[in-house]
């Protein structure tokens, strides 16, 4: 196996139009696999060694953001995290905080898994990805990318260079939550993503800010899901978190 660090898009997308290239970003998904014998690449293109892919810049548009920038950089970024807290929230959703120092958004999305927690937060931001390949660039909204589990839009030797966020919306940013329909550390624990485009409520608190881990209360009566919960189930089930009947579903 050969070990290729290209500091150019040309360059990257040469060694990946050969066969049995694979993209290093993070590295977070794909070392596992080959340690796992899942895959067994020829040639690993790292791409970190791009400038384009490392970065994240703000200007009147919006934000772009670097397909390797990692998801402790996003949280760490001093106007990112205001503007669009769901997105970042859902981007440290990833793994532990050891992987999060790791992970990246292009290596989330193109890992192609349905369970990954930062791509229903870039759709439903907007969020459209700047492809480079043999052919030149292009463009491609995220929701268009992952076309079935493992199965990606992408064409020999497509790689994705950076994914653009638009501006803050006006009616007031994004709020992630993802619902655990058990015990989140038992054995198996699966959640659902939902993120959702949501107004500041009247006194300027947001939802984003407000993912509550199971069993928590909500600290705020403002908050929309502590309302919705006690729609459904009485003062005591805001308490509780969401719930929805005798199987329970509880905000993470």
């Amino acid at each position: 196996m050969r070990y290729e660090k290209p500091t150019t898009v040309e360059a990257a997308t040469a060694l990946l139009a050969g066969q049995g290239a694979r993209v290093l970003a993070g590295g977070t998904d794909l070392l596992v696999q080959m340690r796992s014998r899942v895959l067994s690449p020829d040639v690993l293109v790292d791409i970190k060694g791009i400038d384009a892919t490392r970065k994240i810049t703000k200007d009147a548009s919006g934000y772009t953001i670097g397909a390797a920038v990692t998801g402790a950089e996003l949280k760490e970024h001093p106007t990112l995290s205001k503007d669009w807290p769901g997105l970042v929230e859902a981007a440290n959703l990833i793994g532990s905080t050891q992987v999060q120092g790791r992970c990246s958004l292009g290596g989330n999305l193109c890992n192609g898994s349905p369970a990954a927690d930062s791509v229903p937060g870039m759709i439903a931001a907007g969020a459209v990805a700047t492809i480079a390949g043999p052919k030149g660039t292009r463009t491609l909204p995220v929701e268009d990318i992952m076309l079935a589990p493992r199965k990606l839009a992408l064409t020999a030797g497509e790689f994705i260079v950076s994914f653009k966020i638009p501006a803050r919306p006006a009616h007031g940013g994004d709020a992630y939550l993802r619902f655990i329909p058990r015990d989140p550390g038992a054995a198996g624990a699966r959640g659902r993503c939902l993120p959702a485009l949501h107004p500041p409520h009247g006194d300027g608190h947001r939802c984003g800010r407000m993912r509550r881990r199971a069993g928590a209360r909500c600290r705020r009566d403002v908050h929309c899901g502590a309302r919705g919960a006690r729609r459904r189930g009485g003062a005591a089930a805001a308490g509780r978190g969401w719930s929805e009947g005798p199987d329970r579903h509880q905000g993470r």
